[in-house]
């Protein structure tokens, strides 16, 4: 009952909407309709934004392309005939790394690292992982990039190493991560009915999930949405069953790994309900994996078997919904962490750490070296000696070694700063005197000091004198490389001397018999302090205070 011109032309319009193919000037004839534009908002509100510029050609530089989302890039080893795989991570390119911190810390999940060795192996022909303990977790920083490279070895009686590595934007060092074992073992998948088994197992029990991971987050696992992955558990005994899917927004991708990192690591949260007391656990992270191997590619929804072994260990089995095997773990071992040890890995992985000097035990050498004193000196068991450098330049046979016991020189009544000026300069001259005499060359000048060094935490400089010749004789170190060691000893490790004489480490510090050589490392961060509580009866003193900042602290005050 409308059979106005108006709904004539409503019915054309829909019919063209549909495909209908619409002759317009014919049904405006006689008529001079306006013309409008089009909306110029989104239809259907959806958002097209372009993506960011992949990585170029890989092959113009020599490299095969991987196809992989995390190593992008492949060349083979010519010398072992063992294989590198390069990658560049950040969060802009792959934001889902985002979703796996702990305790505040964005780390690399320890499923990738199985994911880059296992993809490895598969282009060196080895894809089963015997064995990849990870050593160093690896950190994701919150700018910058990070290269990762996975280094496949030489065969060996059927197998092949494997080592996980990482540096940051601009530094140079590469940290290892984790080190294990390929082989070239079968990834058939087991001949088990699996399809045939009733899902979910007879005699488990549905086990409740609301707020599981807002609960592991407060014990320090902090998931995001594409980590979240688990999405039914059931239990029964010591078994717990479970199925797992990666959000939607990752299925695309999944078919480029061989088991996306965020599936297999929400394979592993099925794993809390096999320990009773999962709640008052430390932190714990992947540690050492056993027997990986991979059955199927591309995952997108799995179903998980896992069962304890050995204490803090896990052993999982995953296949697909219909029962067909995709991955087994013969063993999963955790290892303890805290947040103090995770700041401190971000901030060196950053570039921006605060770094302290600690002492590693190192081994002595296997001979007693040539040697002689200089000066004055407290060594009774020294072979010889000699009064100064010119002797010992116009010796008919020279010593290997020439020790100069410098906390011998200065006697120790003498006041701290005196002593310390005295025997600085008294080992400055040696070393004027040293490095100027060309025909002293190949003997290794060694200063020894005595209590210059804290090496053990609860340990403190009993000489500040022979710590400042310290200082001097790296400085020395450094413009004359080679030619000067230095030495610290207790009074129990004097027997060991000689053997520590022919190491090649260029600073010593000789404990209980016990070789140590400073190394540089992450401090760790630590967590903020509490604000120091004023007494508003007190008085607080401002130093510099006349200045703007000082102004503003004492009105904040």
């Amino acid at each position: 009952n409308d059979d106005t011109p108006t709904r004539f032309l409503t019915h054309l319009a829909e019919l063209s909407t549909r495909g209908t193919p619409m002759d317009w000037p014919t049904a405006y004839t006689g008529s001079q309709p306006s013309q409008i534009p089009l909306p110029t908002y989104p239809f259907q509100h959806e958002t097209f934004w372009l993506d960011r510029g992949g990585p170029g050609d890989v092959r113009a530089v020599g490299l095969e392309d991987t196809g992989h989302p995390l190593v992008g890039a492949v060349v083979s080893v010519p010398d072992t005939g063992g294989v590198l795989l390069t990658g560049r991570l950040s969060l802009p390119t792959h934001p889902w790394l985002a979703d796996h911190a702990v305790s505040g810390t964005v780390l690399l999940p320890g499923t990738a690292m199985v994911e880059l060795a296992v993809r490895a192996g598969d282009e060196a022909d080895t894809p089963v992982l015997e064995e990849l303990v990870i050593s160093r977790p690896m950190t994701v920083p919150d700018e910058g990039t990070l290269h990762v490279q996975v280094l496949v070895g030489g065969e060996e009686r059927g197998r092949r190493k494997v080592g996980v590595y990482s540096r940051p934007e601009g530094i140079r060092e590469w940290t290892e991560h984790a080190t294990g074992t390929l082989t070239a073992g079968a990834t058939v998948p087991p001949e088990e009915a699996e399809a045939a088994l009733p899902w979910p197992p007879e005699g488990a029990e549905p086990v409740a999930l609301e707020g599981f991971y807002e609960h592991l987050a407060e014990v320090g696992y902090e998931y995001g949405p594409a980590f979240r992955g688990l999405r039914a558990v059931w239990k029964r005994d010591d078994e717990v069953f479970a199925e797992v899917s990666v959000p939607e927004e990752q299925t695309g991708v999944a078919g480029r790994f061989g088991i996306h990192p965020a599936l297999l690591d929400a394979t592993l949260h099925a794993g809390n309900f096999c320990f009773q007391s999962a709640g008052e656990r430390p932190t714990m992270l992947p540690f050492a994996w056993t027997d990986v191997r991979l059955h199927a590619v591309g995952a997108t929804a799995v179903r998980v078997r896992a069962t304890v072994s050995g204490g803090d260990g896990l052993c999982v089995r995953i296949t697909d919904p219909r029962g067909v095997p995709v991955a087994t773990i013969g063993s999963l071992q955790l290892r303890e962490t805290t947040p103090d040890q995770l700041r401190a890995l971000a901030a060196a992985s950053g570039g921006n750490a605060l770094w302290a000097v600690e002492w590693a035990e190192c081994g002595l050498g296997a001979t007693e070296a040539r040697w002689a004193t200089v000066g004055e000196s407290g060594l009774p068991d020294a072979p010889s000696s000699y009064a100064d450098v010119p002797e010992v330049a116009g010796a008919g046979e020279r010593p290997e070694v020439l020790v100069a016991d410098v906390s011998a020189w200065v006697p120790e009544r003498t006041g701290p700063i005196d002593r310390t000026h005295a025997l600085c300069a008294r080992v400055l001259d040696l070393l004027r005197e040293w490095v100027d005499r060309p025909e002293l060359a190949d003997t290794r000048l060694v200063v020894l000091t005595r209590g210059a060094m804290a090496v053990h935490d609860t340990a403190e400089v009993t000489d500040p004198a022979a710590a400042a010749v310290w200082g001097l004789v790296r400085s020395a170190q450094s413009e004359h490389p080679g030619r000067v060691r230095l030495i610290d000893v207790d009074g129990h490790s004097h027997q060991t001397l000689p053997t520590a004489l022919t190491t090649a480490e260029a600073q010593l510090a000789l404990r209980d018999a016990t070789a140590y050589t400073p190394h540089l490392t992450a401090a760790p961060t630590g967590t903020p302090s509490q604000p120091l509580a004023l007494a508003p009866e007190g008085t607080v003193l401002i130093t510099g205070g006349t200045g703007t900042l000082g102004a503003l602290t004492a009105r904040h005050l």
